[in-house]
């Protein structure tokens, strides 16, 4: 036996018991009001909110020599106010190519995604078809026409009461969870 020890040793063992907690499941014991429901909304509307957003046309003129670039978009300009038409002038002489093959034509953008003095001249603009004049961004010089205005708007509470609910459980199966 003393030679041969490691024979007749066995492993360590170990029993055990537990609980698996889950918050998930928590989520089910959960009891909501309505009135939560409509309190949560209330106090988390800047969730539900959705910011102003802006559709516009451009031109843009890049050129190494600024005061050439100013003078063509000042031409322009001059062009569109005379009556001559956007995408046209657009697609013929834009620099930048992407949205010239769409008349210059822009997504859906909020304030604050643009550069700076290109925001600030497309959310100065009031009225559909509206021209702002000449605008310098890092980009060269613009010139922006309003194609459309989406308010700011807060979704209504029916049309999210469900996901509202939802996150309200999704709160209290975790306090639940950690008491």
């Amino acid at each position: 036996y003393q030679a041969h020890q490691k024979q007749f040793m066995s492993p360590d063992q170990v029993k055990i018991s537990y609980v698996l907690l889950d918050a998930k499941d928590l989520q089910a014991t959960v009891a909501i009001t309505e009135q939560d429901v409509r309190d949560y909304y209330d106090q988390h509307l800047d969730q539900y909110r959705t910011a102003e957003r802006r559709q516009v046309a451009h031109i843009l003129i890049a050129d190494k020599d600024a005061a050439a670039a100013q003078k063509h978009a000042e031409t322009l300009l001059t062009e569109l106010k005379a009556g001559a038409d956007f995408a046209k002038l657009a697609s013929a002489n834009s620099t930048d190519t992407l949205s010239a093959r769409k008349g210059g034509v822009l997504d859906w953008f909020e304030k604050g995604v643009m550069d700076p003095e290109f925001d600030k001249a497309a959310f100065a603009l009031a009225k559909t078809g509206e021209l702002s004049p000449v605008v310098k961004s890092q980009f060269g010089y613009h010139i922006i026409k309003l194609l459309g205005i989406q308010p700011e708007a807060v979704k209504p509470f029916e049309q999210v009461k469900q996901d509202v609910e939802g996150k309200l459980r999704e709160e209290k199966a975790h306090e639940l969870f950690l008491d």
